[in-house]
């Protein structure tokens, strides 16, 4: 005997009663059922499949979903070797569109020149309008365009040039406020100097009388060899006191 489980794995397990509830009865296929929104009883032909769908189709008959569903303007009528434009609503040839794989003809519904301003290449003369010389880029400041040579180079952008022209970069470069220099104090001079002065004891010594550091402006340290000794046999008799020291 077959086993019940198979059976009804056989047969869809839906029956319709009413339009906004749906009711399961595992005994009797699914025949028909009410669409939701003529409220009329159909087969189940006249209702489009849905995988994900408790029934199997989808609520709605397939005559209430074609007019509720918005009907999209049809295409002109464009010669062969060519593709119509969707931005400037211009036939062009293929040549002047970016290929592309998800396109049923291969190509992208815009053009080559509706694309650049968008994606800020170089600019195009515009669809029936006065020439304008190509290859000029904007400049953010003075709002004008200009030769990639009024630019200076920079990679992070997408057309490698600075936002601003040259022009406007010089004085704001001149506009910013120089580095502070810290004053030398008394007695500190560069390295090639022939006395610096010790920060500890205020000698004035040789520049040999005191450690190389490459992070100081003198190229030496602030305190000089001796005091450095000096400090450091202080450090070491202070922590072996500390040792001896009782508890």
């Amino acid at each position: 005997m077959e086993d019940s489980n198979d059976l009804f794995n056989e047969i869809d397990l839906v029956k319709y009663h009413t339009a906004n509830e749906i009711k399961l009865d595992i005994y009797t296929p699914l025949l028909s059922y009410i669409c939701t929104k003529c409220h009329i009883e159909k087969l189940l032909h006249a209702y489009y499949s849905k995988s994900n769908s408790q029934l199997g189709h989808e609520k709605t008959c397939r005559t209430c979903r074609d007019q509720t569903q918005r009907k999209k303007p049809p295409k002109p009528q464009v010669p062969e070797g060519q593709h119509f434009c969707s931005s400037c609503n211009i036939s062009k040839p293929n040549d002047q569109f970016h290929k592309d794989k998800g396109k049923k003809d291969g190509l992208k519904s815009i053009c080559k020149a509706c694309q650049k301003p968008k994606t800020g290449g170089i600019i195009e003369p515009p669809h029936n309008t006065h020439a304008v010389p190509l290859n000029l880029y904007h400049c953010s400041h003075c709002k004008t365009y200009k030769p990639a040579k009024d630019f200076h180079k920079n990679s992070s952008t997408k057309t490698g040039l600075q936002y601003y022209c040259k022009d406007c970069h010089a004085p704001m470069n001149k506009a910013q406020k120089p580095m502070p220099v810290k004053p030398e104090t008394s007695g500190t001079t560069s390295a090639a100097a022939d006395t610096l002065k010790c920060s500890t004891c205020k000698d004035m010594k040789p520049p040999d009388a005191f450690h190389l550091d490459t992070k100081v402006k003198r190229g030496r340290c602030y305190q000089c060899k001796d005091c450095t000794r000096k400090k450091g046999i202080e450090r070491n008799i202070a922590a072996a006191a500390k040792q001896n020291v009782p508890k």
